[in-house]
């Protein structure tokens, strides 16, 4: 039993000693923050503004316009959410009448879009203010279905007279119609059978034999193209004019459908076909986090891997093919150097930080080591120079003492005694023995006054020729 006893005593001894220890250098430190408390202020209100403007986490939730219910552009778009939701981060798809109105709600500051896909061959580059683009994601052709006899047509303006239906206001379909009609010197406004549409309506009104043709721009994935594909009685247009048709449009691009790609057992189509097409560029605020910018990139990465890309290889997507837009710097790094090495290792937020400061973390460490040290160095100096104030002040007293004797003490000194008494029981020094050593020669020059505590009023005796001069006490810094 006594050896329990003498076991737990001896743990209770460590464990003491390691506490005195820990707050020993909790007073060291205590000490050096007071001293230096102005400039610490400063210092930790200049991190604060910078990680204000460095805003380090990204926002919760995006904001995406997708364009018309039932095209490419939606199914894209639920492929980002679900890749946005593996990181944490929700993706709000909004559907627009058209991928033009998304451009204008990330025009609006009230509007939480910040996000859009948008169909090259569109506005002037003029237009895109306060929006950067992240690159093209995918294909997006111009379809051209009629009603008919197959190979019946190969250019638009054949289909002048026929009840058209060329999309909706403001939407990439009605405008690059628009171009391509104004290629043959056909005005849309002054011809009623041209009718604005959506893609969804203009497809029932093909079925029920209301319209004779339909001009949709859309990705093949499409349902509305789909449905198109496989309506009995309609067929593609072979666009015979591609390559005259880009000398007027040379931001649209020419794909082919090659013989029987679409359904080998029917083969179907039963020749190639050409078609125009557009690129589907994704644009953000000019403000998007930076984070926000690099999962963009990612999930159309991870997408244009797929094996499923009709129109382009896998690996294709995202590409910088369309300069209407300059691209984000974020997008920029993409294209130049690929995806950084810290994004395969560490979660998104802590990727796109870490990306973003790197350069600033590695002067910091190579500040802070040499800071690290110095503030060891710099505790150790203000020790020093508490311990040499609070001797001198000693040395005072003792060399009053000496000078008139301690029964001619007047009560300033004791008092003096016990100030510097208190100052040395709250110091903190690296070096216990120093403390210890201080407050022995305090008790001793103590027992000096103690015989002579109960007069300390007693008058002095005036200073003979050779009296020590009077002595000015200073207070610790």
């Amino acid at each position: 039993m006594s050896k329990r006893h003498a076991a737990l005593g001896e743990v209770r001894e460590r464990l003491r000693d390691t506490a005195e220890m820990v707050a020993d250098e909790l007073r060291g430190w205590v000490a050096v923050v007071m001293h230096f408390r102005w400039l610490l202020l400063a210092t930790v209100g200049g991190v604060v503004f910078v990680a204000a403007v460095l805003r380090p986490w990204p926002p919760a939730k995006a904001y995406l316009a997708t364009g018309q219910a039932g095209s490419s552009y939606t199914r894209l778009a639920e492929q980002f959410a679900a890749i946005f939701a593996r990181h944490g981060i929700e993706l709000v798809l909004r559907p627009t009448a058209g991928l033009e109105e998304g451009w204008v709600r990330l025009q609006d500051d009230a509007d939480p879009v910040n996000a859009s896909f948008l169909t090259g061959g569109g506005k002037a580059p003029e237009t895109y203010t306060s929006l950067m683009s992240m690159g093209s994601v995918q294909f997006s052709p111009l379809w051209i279905f009629y009603r008919g006899e197959a190979n019946a047509f190969n250019s638009i303006v054949e289909l002048r007279d026929m009840r058209l239906a060329i999309g909706l206001p403001g939407s990439a379909t009605r405008n690059i119609f628009v171009k391509l009609a104004g290629a043959h010197g056909l005005a849309y406004k002054e011809r009623p059978n041209f009718y604005e549409l959506s893609h969804a309506a203009a497809i029932d009104r093909l079925r029920r034999g209301e319209l004779d043709a339909v001009f949709m721009v859309d990705g093949i994935d499409s349902p509305n193209v789909q449905a198109l594909l496989n309506m009995p009685g309609v067929h593609m247009l072979n666009l015979a004019l591609a390559e005259a048709y880009l000398k007027h449009l040379p931001e649209l691009s020419q794909v082919r459908i090659p013989r029987g790609a679409l359904d080998i057992t029917r083969v179907l189509p039963p020749q190639d076909v050409v078609l125009l097409s557009s690129t589907v560029n994704l644009l953000v605020q000019d403000d998007m986090h930076p984070a926000l910018q690099w999962l963009f990139l990612l999930a159309a990465r991870e997408v244009g891997q797929g094996r499923n890309q009709f129109f382009a290889n896998p690996g294709g997507f995202p590409a910088d093919l369309d300069q209407t837009v300059s691209l984000s710097p974020v997008a920029r790094r993409y294209f130049d150097q690929g995806i950084p090495a810290v994004f395969a290792h560490l979660p998104l937020h802590w990727a796109a930080l870490f990306d973003r400061i790197w350069l600033l973390a590695l002067w910091l460490m190579a500040v802070a080591i040499p800071a690290w040290m110095g503030a060891r160095s710099l505790r150790q100096s203000l020790a020093d120079s508490v311990l040499d104030n609070l001797n001198e002040q000693l040395l005072g007293i003792e060399q009053h003492l000496d000078a008139l004797g301690p029964a001619h003490a007047t009560p300033d000194v004791t008092e003096r005694l016990q100030r510097l008494k208190k100052q040395a029981d709250g110091a903190w020094f690296p070096n216990a023995s120093d403390h210890m050593s201080l407050l022995r020669n305090i008790r001793s020059v103590e027992s000096r006054l103690a015989p002579h505590a109960s007069n300390p009023t007693q008058p002095a005796a005036p200073p003979s020729v050779n009296a020590a001069p009077a002595i000015v006490f200073k207070e610790s810094v």
